[in-house]
């Protein structure tokens, strides 16, 4: 699940250094798969949509907060009420319309019972020079 996106090539460092300093004031993150989803054309993502369960509506929020004293470069950032918190699935945006459809009404659909998960641990991925770049970071640490 990504919470934030960012261009930041040159200040890698300092992204990470607030990032940890977040994490070590967040608590777990509980996670509730509600359904497969979809975000339509022109993105063409399968997804599995997650509920607003308050750990991850207030980790959102505090990132959001931190985040704002900053002049980091966000991307595809949205306002707390818009965002669709989701793990992306599969990338069809290369299929044609018709496939597309095929796989989107073939797949989408809600859970009977929710699945749920608790995060202890965040990844902060970056690329430099065609190379990515993971850091496992704890939380409440």
């Amino acid at each position: 699940m990504t919470l934030r996106g960012f261009y930041e090539p040159t200040r890698r460092g300092e992204l990470t250094a607030l990032v940890r300093s977040w994490a070590a004031e967040q608590q777990p993150i509980e996670i509730i798969g509600e359904a497969v989803d979809s975000f339509p054309e022109p993105w063409q993502i399968l997804i599995l949509r997650l509920a607003r369960a308050r750990s991850l509506v207030a980790a959102y929020a505090t990132l959001t907060d931190v985040l704002d004293q900053t002049d980091f470069h966000r991307l595809g950032e949205l306002p707390l009420d818009d965002w669709t918190f989701h793990m992306s699935v599969v990338y069809g945006k290369t299929l044609s319309s018709e496939d597309w459809k095929t796989i989107e009404s073939a797949r989408v659909q809600e859970f009977e019972h929710p699945v749920r998960e608790t995060v202890n641990e965040i990844e902060l991925v970056s690329y430099a020079n065609g190379e990515e770049h993971s850091e496992v970071i704890q939380l409440g640490i």
